[in-house]
């Protein structure tokens, strides 16, 4: 499961929710190791680990750096990254450079269609990223999009800055039954012969183990030098290499995919009854 070492780039594992409630040890070998991580906050959970937080364990670290105020961070021989995951509907949007504060709420709830959440990630700096587009969520379910649907993705796609045409967490859950490989197979269809590329995630959910197991590779230089928005340009000029393949995978194992689930079960009975 460890992604091949690449001479001068990093891999960005941009789409992760690790948890907020690992050991210290845990997170500061999770933010300190080798690649970048993005903190993908989602809009009403307190259970993920923030760029926040992150910055806040790691700040007394005489090798912890701040290359984009609020936004990047350099931490031993890792990065990490504040970015947020934002539903629309069917769709789900990642986030990335996007400055002040976190889209709350209120502000998805305006979201009438894709193309308000694209603006608005735009007008705060960011691009918008399609994620895994031919699965649904619902709740604490997801199932594959249905032929209406994928005539809604076609169109989320022509207002996109890029596609994920990898997520780890998209596995054979029930052979023949359940395959969401087959999301990640028509996501790269989809972006083939595009103005896209498609980039590649864990979609960790709370296991630190899932985070960095496929990404994309960015020249360490641009990342150094130009910080956050060297990654958003890299990302939305083409010039990254994908790590992570609908047929090849990496994919997460079926016992790491049932611990992410079992975590994310266990946020949302929480986050509910704390509603109530």
């Amino acid at each position: 499961m460890t992604p091949p070492y690449q001479e001068g780039k990093v891999l960005c594992d941009l789409h992760a929710h690790p948890s907020a409630q690992g050991s210290l040890e845990e997170k500061i070998t999770l933010l300190g190791s080798p690649g970048l991580v993005g903190l993908a906050a989602w809009h009403n959970s307190q259970s993920i680990l923030t760029y926040e937080q992150a910055a806040d364990i790691v700040h007394k670290d005489p090798s912890f750096k701040e290359i984009t105020s609020g936004q990047l961070a350099q931490f031993r021989e890792g990065y990490f990254a504040r970015t947020q995951e934002i539903p629309v509907g069917q769709f789900h949007l990642l986030a990335v450079g996007c400055a002040g504060k976190y889209f709350r709420q209120s502000d998805i709830n305006n979201y009438d269609i894709i193309q308000d959440a694209v603006n608005d990630i735009h007008s705060r700096g960011g691009i918008a990223i399609l994620n895994h587009p031919f699965v649904v969520m619902g709740g604490l379910l997801y199932r594959s999009a249905n032929l209406r649907e994928e005539r809604f993705i076609k169109k989320a796609g022509e207002i996109v800055d890029e596609i994920e045409v990898h997520n780890a967490s998209c596995i054979n859950l029930v052979p023949y039954v359940m395959d969401f490989r087959k999301a990640n197979s028509k996501a790269a269809a989809l972006a083939e012969n595009s103005r896209f590329q498609g980039v590649a995630a864990s979609d960790c959910h709370g296991e630190y183990a899932q985070v960095k197991v496929c990404g994309i590779y960015v020249d360490e230089k641009v990342i150094q030098e130009q910080g956050m928005k060297g990654i958003t340009d890299a990302i939305t000029s083409g010039n990254f290499q994908r790590y992570g393949e609908a047929e090849q995978g990496p994919y997460l194992s079926w016992g790491n995919w049932l611990k992410g689930m079992m975590w994310n079960i266990g946020v949302t009975i929480s986050e509910v009854i704390g509603r109530t």
